[in-house]
């Protein structure tokens, strides 16, 4: 089984290199929005050398990778329009004074490759200073490369490596020592299995009377000068703190939970209908609990473990995990299960027990399954 990972990791081009890699934005930059241009007269998406012209000598000058993986960007967001109008809005031109400006390169005959833990290479920019905070093994094969500068001016190189992952289909119950459940709370993270309370730091709230000062000024401009665009990145260079702050906190918390269990059970949740109801936006949105999933599911995967997933109609919050009973009714306002059998405990603790209990019964039904599958072959 393979899988594609992406690491993302800081470099500091030298100045030379940064005119040549700011040459480069510009340059796909033109080539994106004239096949763009392009496609709504004629509706197809021509090759990049139709923009080779004349009067634009410059754009042979840079990688042409990047415009092929241009070309592949603009085709992949005009069928996903195509396919679901309503998710994936129509193609956009591509501007200058976008937050991040960013193009890729593909692998090709080891063009682009990491040198050491300090520098990688990359096509016509050179050997580039780099930060690589992770050991990267042999078997991973570097696909392509993005190159990414910031609103905050600081350049960064996502490596997409293709990379084999250990298959979770041979899992015994020999191998399961440590199970956790996981049940997701608005007022912190999660409470897990063990009782531990997942307190989340909450990073955009902490910054959100900043937040309100700097969209003042930014009301004050008048919209589309020089001064308009320098507030608006102001703000985005708070967002880019908190999405750093935000990923850097998840990241360690999944590999903690992953590195320590063999198995986790969690809750499916419709994040994005619970954020329309009670005021409960900001709070969902601050704690990114779908993202830390995706994190916890993929670094559990990584280690040929396991996230079982409870449907989200299954009663865990008005179960007993003790006795059982399941109550009729449980308002969202008690935060304390009182049940009739005189067990007395924390509301989400309560929920967390019986995702793991759930969480068991789905995985030996899937074990038992998988042998009757066996058998009948």
């Amino acid at each position: 089984m393979k899988e594609y990972i992406a690491l993302k990791i800081r470099i500091k081009p030298t100045k030379e290199q940064q005119v040549i890699i700011n040459k480069t934005f510009g340059c796909v930059r033109s080539v994106y929005n004239k096949l763009l241009e392009v496609e709504k007269t004629t509706g197809k998406v021509e090759s990049y050398t139709i923009c080779f012209d004349i009067e634009k000598p410059w754009l042979k000058e840079v990688d042409t990778s990047s415009y092929a993986n241009a070309v592949v960007n603009l085709k992949s967001a005009i069928t996903n329009h195509k396919k679901n109008p309503s998710h994936y809005g129509e193609p956009q031109y591509k501007s200058k004074h976008a937050k991040v400006q960013s193009y890729t390169t593909s692998v090709t005959n080891n063009n682009s490759r990491i040198i050491d833990k300090k520098h990688i290479r990359i096509p016509k920019v050179g050997v580039i200073k780099a930060k690589i905070h992770r050991d990267i093994k042999e078997e991973y094969k570097l696909k392509k490369v993005t190159i990414e500068k910031d609103v905050d001016g600081k350049y960064y190189a996502v490596l997409l490596f293709l990379l084999p992952l250990i298959s979770v289909e041979n899992q015994t119950d020999k191998e399961i020592t440590k199970v956790l459940s996981i049940d997701f709370s608005l007022e912190h993270l999660g409470v897990l299995s063990n009782g531990e309370v997942l307190d989340y730091p909450k990073f955009y709230r902490s910054k959100l009377n900043k937040l309100k000062e700097l969209s003042r000024r930014l009301s004050l401009c008048t919209p589309k000068s020089n001064n308009w665009y320098k507030r608006k990145n102001d703000i985005a260079r708070v967002y880019v703190e908190i999405k750093n702050a935000r990923n850097d906190y998840l990241n360690k918390l999944a590999k903690r939970l992953a590195d320590n269990n063999d198995i986790v059970a969690i809750e499916t949740l419709d994040l994005q209908e619970m954020s329309k109801h009670n005021h409960f936006g900001k709070s969902i949105y601050d704690d990114s609990y779908g993202t830390f999933i995706r994190k916890l599911d993929y670094k559990l995967r990584k280690q040929g473990k396991k996230l079982i997933k409870v449907d989200k109609y299954y009663p865990s919050s008005k179960k007993c995990s003790i006795c059982g009973k399941v109550k009729e009714k449980l308002e969202l306002s008690e935060r304390t299960y009182t049940c009739e059998c005189g067990s007395v405990m924390d509301r989400d603790y309560n929920a967390a027990i019986n995702i793991g209990i759930e969480g068991m019964r789905i995985l030996f039904e899937e074990e038992q399954n998988k042998k009757l599958a066996m058998i009948a072959n």
